[in-house]
C-alpha cells in the first residue's frame, strides 16, 4: 500500500512539472498569436469577397461554354457514325449512348422527320406469296415439281428439282427457301448429317435478315437443328443454337411483327430453360445476359414511341424547317420533363437529315459537377450546382452546406430553369478560411506544440507504468524463487536431520529418506539451473555447445530426471519415440532443459489427471518434440502471453501454481536459438500440447538414410 501511494505521488509531481514548464508558456504564445491573426484576418476579408465573386462569374461562363461545346461534339460524332454506310447499325448506336454520360438515348431522322433510330417492330407481315410473284417459269416449275415429289415421299426427286432451282440466278430469299426445302427432304430421308449441314448454311446466309414466307427461314433452320441435336443427345449444342437465335432475334427485332416476335421469343426462352440443366454454369449465364439485352430493345421501342408522340410534333411546331446549329427542345408530357438536343445534318444528299440525343439529366448534372471540380478556388471552397429550391445537388457530398454567394445561369437558363452556381465552404467558411490562409503556419505550430506536450505526457506515463509493472513482476519473481528454493532446502534439512539424529532406524526408511533427499536436490538443481540460464539470457552471456546428439538418448536422460522430480506424485508418462531418428547438431543440455520445463509445466497444470504424452519424431525437415497434458488448458489471450518473462497463470482453483514464471521463456529462447519454433495448441479444460520444431540439415537426413 505504501509503495502504491509513492507511485501515485510521483505521477502527480510529473503532471505538475509539465503544466508549469510547458503548458503555461504554450498558452501565452497562443494568446499572442491569436491577437495578430484577428487583426490580419479582418483586413483581408473584403478583398477575398470581391475576388471570389469575379471568379464565380467567370466559372459560370466557362461551364456553360463547355456544356454546349460538349453537346455539339457529341452530335458531330453521332452524325459521323450515322452517316457511315458501314457504321450505322443499332448496336453501335446503343454503345454510343452508353459511352457518353450526357446521353440518355440517341435518335436519327431521315427525310420528312421519319425515325430511322430508335427502331420498332415492322407493321406488315412477311410476304407469303413469294413464289406467285416469280417471273421465271422454269424456277416455278422446279418448285412445284419438287413439292409434288416431296408430298408423295419421293425425296430424291424432290431434292433434284430443288437443286436445279438453286442453279438458276435467283435472289437471296429464293436461294434460302430452296435450301430449307432441301434440308427438310434430307431430314425425312434420314440423312441427318446432310440436313444439319444445309440448315447451318441457311443460318449463315440468312444471319441478320430473317427472310421467309409465313415463317423466317432462320427460325426454321434453328428449330430443326436444335431438335436434331436433342435427338442425338447433344443438349449443349441445342442450347448454343437457341442462344445464338435468341441473340440474332434481339439484334434484328425490327424485322418481325410484334406478335410474331413475342411468340417465337417465348418459344426460344422456354427451350433454353428446358436445356439449362444439361449445360455448364458458364453457359447458363448467357440467357441472363440476353434477357438484359431484351430489356434494352423494349426500351428502344418505347423511346421510338415517345419520339413519335411527343418530340417530333414539338420540333415541327417550333421550327418548321430546322436550321443548322445546336437546338435544344424541352418536352413536358404527363410523366415528367425531357430535354433533347439535336442538329441538322450538314452532309448533302444523305439519308440522315437530323441527329439528336436525349440529355441524361443525371449525366448533365454530373458533367456540370465535374466541370465545377476543375475550377480551382481554394482548398476550403468549391463551386456547386443549386436547384430551383436552393438545395445543393452537385456534388451530393456538399448537399448540407450553406452557400456563401451564388449567381444564376445565363446560356443554360432555359434548359435548367431556376438552377444557379454557388460557392460553398468545405469544413468551414471559405472567405474566412482563404483570408486566414497566410496564418496557417501559426495554427500548425500551435497544434504541434500541443501534440508534443500530450505525447510527452503519454510516453512518460507509459514508461512509468511499465517500469512499475516490471518492478512488481521482478519482485514477485524473487519472492517465488525464494519460496521455491526454501521449500526443498527445508525438506532436505529436515530429512537429513532426522537421519543424523538417529531417529530413523529401519533400513527401508533410510532408503526412502535418501530417495526424497535426491528428489528435492534434483528439484533445487532444476530451479537454480533455470534461474542461472535466465540471468545469462538477459545479460547476453548465454552460450550453446552444439554437437551431434541422438534424440532418443536425450529423451531417455530427460525422462530419468523428470521421474526423479515427480517421484511420489503418481505421474503417468506415455512416451512415443520414433526408431529412425537422425543424429542432429544441438546443445543437448539446453534442449534437455527445455523438454524438462515442458514436462514440468504439464504436471503442474494437470490437476488430478496427471497423464502426460511425449512424442518424438520427424516431420519433413524438422525434429518434432511434443508434450501433451489433460490439464486446465489455455484460452487465446493466455497463449499470446505465456512466453513472456515472469508471466504466470492461475490454476482452476484461482491460485497461482508454484513456479518462477521463466520456464516457457527459456524454452522459446533455446528453441529459437537453434533455428526452430514452438507451437501451442490448447483449449480451456481440455489440456494443452506444446511442440518444439528443431531443424534437421540435409546432411543429417542423408546420414540417417545411409544408416537405414
Amino acid at each position: 500500500m505504501k509503495k502504491h501511494t509513492q507511485h501515485r505521488q510521483r505521477r502527480r509531481r510529473i503532471i505538475a512539472v509539465f503544466l508549469i514548464a510547458v503548458m503555461l508558456p504554450g498558452l501565452i504564445f497562443a494568446y499572442l498569436g491569436f491577437r495578430s491573426i484577428n487583426q490580419e484576418e479582418r483586413w483581408q476579408k473584403q478583398l477575398v469577397t470581391r475576388n471570389l465573386r469575379a471568379s464565380l462569374r467567370a466559372g459560370i461562363g466557362r461551364i456553360e461554354q463547355n456544356v454546349q461545346s460538349r453537346m455539339l461534339a457529341i452530335l458531330d460524332s453521332l452524325e459521323s457514325q450515322a452517316s457511315d454506310p458501314q457504321g450505322f447499325f443499332p448496336r453501335r448506336l446503343q454503345r454510343f449512348s452508353l459511352q457518353n454520360p450526357l446521353v440518355g438515348g440517341v435518335f436519327v431522322l431521315g427525310p420528312n422527320r421519319r425515325v430511322l433510330y430508335p427502331r420498332g417492330f415492322r407493321d406488315r407481315p412477311i410476304t407469303s406469296n413469294l413464289w406467285k410473284s416469280l417471273k421465271s417459269e422454269s424456277l416455278r416449275q422446279h418448285l412445284e415439281l419438287g413439292e409434288q415429289f416431296e408430298a408423295r415421299g419421293r425425296y430424291d426427286d424432290a431434292m433434284d428439282e430443288y437443286t436445279r432451282g438453286l442453279r438458276e440466278l435467283t435472289s437471296r430469299q429464293i436461294h434460302l427457301s430452296l435450301l430449307v426445302r432441301i434440308a427438310r427432304c434430307r431430314s425425312k430421308m434420314g440423312d441427318l448429317e446432310g440436313a444439319q449441314r444445309d440448315y447451318r448454311r441457311v443460318i449463315v446466309e440468312d444471319r441478320g435478315r430473317f427472310y421467309g414466307e409465313e415463317l423466317p427461314y432462320r427460325l426454321i433452320a434453328s428449330y430443326q437443328l436444335a431438335a436434331l441435336a436433342e435427338q442425338t443427345g447433344r443438349q449443349t449444342s441445342a442450347f448454343d443454337l437457341l442462344s445464338d437465335l435468341y441473340d440474332d432475334m434481339l439484334n434484328n427485332f425490327d424485322r418481325f411483327e410484334r406478335s410474331q416476335f413475342e411468340f417465337h421469343l417465348k418459344k426460344v426462352k422456354n427451350g433454353l430453360q428446358d436445356l439449362s440443366g444439361h449445360v455448364r454454369d458458364v453457359a447458363r449465364a448467357e440467357p441472363d445476359s440476353l434477357a438484359r439485352r431484351e430489356d434494352e430493345l423494349r426500351n428502344e421501342v418505347d423511346r421510338r414511341g415517345f419520339l413519335l408522340v411527343h418530340l417530333l410534333p414539338e420540333i415541327a411546331r417550333r421550327q418548321g424547317t430546322p436550321t443548322s446549329g445546336l437546338q435544344i427542345v424541352t418536352v413536358n408530357p404527363d410523366e415528367g420533363v425531357f430535354r433533347f438536343a439535336y442538329n441538322v445534318s450538314g452532309i448533302q444528299n444523305s439519308r440522315i437529315k437530323i441527329v439528336g440525343l436525349e440529355l441524361d439529366w443525371q449525366g448533365l448534372r454530373a458533367f456540370i459537377a465535374d466541370e465545377l471540380g476543375k475550377l480551382a478556388i481554394g482548398d476550403r471552397a468549391q463551386m456547386v450546382l443549386m436547384d430551383h429550391s436552393g438545395k445543393v445537388v452537385s456534388p451530393p457530398r456538399l448537399s448540407d452546406q450553406e452557400p456563401v454567394m451564388e449567381e444564376s445561369l445565363v446560356r443554360l437558363a432555359a434548359t435548367m430553369p431556376g438552377y444557379r452556381i454557388a460557392l460553398v465552404g468545405i469544413d468551414g467558411h471559405p472567405i474566412e478560411d482563404i483570408a486566414s490562409r497566410s496564418l496557417t503556419l501559426y495554427y500548425i505550430l500551435l497544434a504541434v506544440i500541443t501534440v508534443v506536450i500530450v505525447l510527452g505526457i503519454a510516453f512518460i506515463f507509459h514508461d512509468v507504468s511499465r517500469e512499475q509493472e516490471l518492478s512488481r513482476m521482478k519482485s514477485d519473481f524473487i519472492s517465488n524463487v525464494t519460496h521455491e528454493i526454501k521449500t526443498p532446502i527445508a525438506t532436505i534439512g529436515t530429512l537429513a536431520g532426522n537421519v543424523n539424529e538417529g531417529w530413523v532406524k529401519d533400513p527401508a526408511k533410510h532408503r526412502e529418506y535418501f530417495r526424497l533427499i535426491a528428489r528435492e536436490s534434483e528439484r533445487l538443481g532444476h530451479l537454480v539451473e533455470n534461474t542461472l540460464d535466465f540471468s545469462r539470457v538477459e545479460s547476453g552471456r548465454k552460450t550453446y555447445r552444439m554437437r551431434p546428439t541422438s534424440p532418443g538418448d536425450l529423451t531417455e536422460k530427460t525422462l530419468e530426471r523428470f521421474r526423479t522430480l515427480t517421484d511420489g506424485q503418481e505421474v503417468h508418462v506415455k512416451c512415443d519415440v520414433a526408431s529412425d531418428l537422425p543424429r542432429i547438431r544441438i546443445d543437448p543440455e539446453a534442449i534437455g532443459q527445455a523438454l524438462l520445463n515442458l514436462l514440468d509445466n504439464a504436471v503442474k497444470y494437470s490437476g488430478d489427471d496427471k497423464r502426460v504424452e511425449l512424442r518424438v519424431g520427424t516431420e519433413r525437415d524438422h525434429l518434432v518434440i511434443s508434450v501433451a497434458d489433460r490439464g486446465i488448458g489455455l484460452d487465446k489471450n493466455q497463449i499470446d502471453k505465456i512466453f513472456e518473462k515472469f508471466y504466470r497463470i492461475e490454476s482452476e482453483s484461482g491460485r497461482n501454481v508454484a513456479g518462477s514464471g521463466i520456464g516457457l521463456t527459456l524454452v522459446k529462447e533455446i528453441v529459437e536459438t537453434h533455428g526452430g519454433r514452438v507451437e501451442v495448441e490448447s483449449q480451456p479444460r481440455k489440456g494443452s500440447t506444446f511442440t518444439m520444431f528443431l531443424p534437421i540439415t540435409i546432411e543429417e537426413l542423408n546420414a540417417a538414410d545411409s544408416v537405414d
